[in-house]
C-alpha cells in the first residue's frame, strides 16, 4: 500500500519549507511559537491580527492601550456540584473585556473533554467566543464540530487565507510571508497522506513506513524535519474514525 499518493510533491513541500526560516522557529516549540508570534503581529496591527485569528472585524479602534494578547492564561470556575479548571494559549481582552479564547493544537487533535473543560472553566462564558486553531485537515474534526456550538475550527489553510501582509510594517512582512507559507506548507503536506479506512482490518503498523514502489522512506524523510511525530497523531486519528465505523 503507498502510504502517500505523491512522492514528488511532498519532496517540493519539504524543500520548501526547510528553506523557510520560520518553519525551524516552529520546530523548536510546535504550539507555543503561534501564540508567541500572533503576540508580536498583535503588537503592532491588533485589529488585523484579530481577524486573521477569529475571521472578525473589530469595528472599535484597536491599539495597545485597550486590546491585549495574553498567552498560557489559566481559568477556574465553579458550580453547585462541580469545579472547573483548564488552561488554554491565548486571551484576546478589549476595552477590559475578555473576548476570545484560542486554544491551538499542532502535536495533538483537540478533544471534546478538553475544549469542554476550558468552556466550563470560563467566567461569564457566554460573552465570550472560543476558537480552536489547529493543524490539521479540518475534514477530521467533524464529529467536535457537531457537537461543540460555542467553539469555531480554523485549520492552517484559513488561517494563511486571512494573511494581509500589507497590513504590517514593512520589516516585518517578510517573516509573516514565510509565516504563511509556512502554514500553506503545513496544511498541503498533510493532504498527501493517504489512508485506507474502508478495509476490515485496519493496517496500522506500516513497516517502516516505506513505499515500496517508490523506495522511499517516509519516517527517515519526516523524522529529518521533526515531522514525523505530527504524522504519528494524525494517523492514529484516522485509526480511531476507521474503527468507530466497524
Amino acid at each position: 500500500m503507498k502510504l502517500i499518493t505523491n512522492v514528488q510533491e511532498l519532496e517540493k513541500i519539504l524543500k520548501e519549507l526547510k528553506a523557510n526560516p520560520i518553519f525551524y522557529a516552529f520546530g523548536e516549540n510546535k504550539e507555543n511559537f503561534h501564540s508567541s508570534f500572533w503576540k508580536w503581529m498583535f503588537n503592532e496591527n491588533a485589529k488585523e491580527t484579530i481577524l486573521i485569528l477569529t475571521g472578525i472585524n473589530e469595528n472599535e479602534d484597536l491599539n495597545l492601550n485597550n486590546s491585549f494578547l495574553e498567552r498560557e492564561q489559566n481559568a477556574s470556575n465553579s458550580d453547585k456540584e462541580h469545579k472547573y479548571k483548564a488552561r488554554y494559549d491565548v486571551l484576546i481582552t478589549i476595552n477590559g473585556i475578555r473576548k476570545y479564547i484560542i486554544e491551538t493544537k499542532v502535536k495533538s487533535f483537540p478533544t471534546l473533554e478538553q475544549l469542554r473543560r476550558i468552556e466550563y472553566a470560563t467566567k461569564d462564558k457566554h460573552k465570550i467566543k472560543f476558537f480552536c486553531i489547529h493543524l490539521y485537515p479540518s475534514n477530521t474534526l467533524e464529529n467536535l464540530k457537531s457537537t461543540l456550538n460555542n467553539w469555531f475550527f480554523y485549520d492552517f489553510e484559513s488561517l494563511s487565507k486571512r494573511i494581509n501582509i500589507e497590513k504590517f510594517s514593512q520589516i516585518k512582512r517578510v517573516y509573516i510571508e514565510d509565516y504563511k507559507k509556512m502554514l500553506i506548507g503545513l496544511s498541503d503536506l498533510f493532504r498527501l497522506f493517504s489512508f485506507n479506512q474502508t478495509r476490515p482490518n485496519y493496517d496500522f503498523v506500516w513497516k517502516n513506513a516505506k513505499n515500496q514502489e517508490d523506495n522511499f522512506d517516509l519516517q527517515a524523510k519526516l523524522e529529518e524535519y521533526k515531522l514525523w511525530e505530527l504524522f504519528l497523531h494524525y494517523r492514529s486519528k484516522h485509526f480511531f474514525i476507521a474503527f468507530k465505523k466497524q
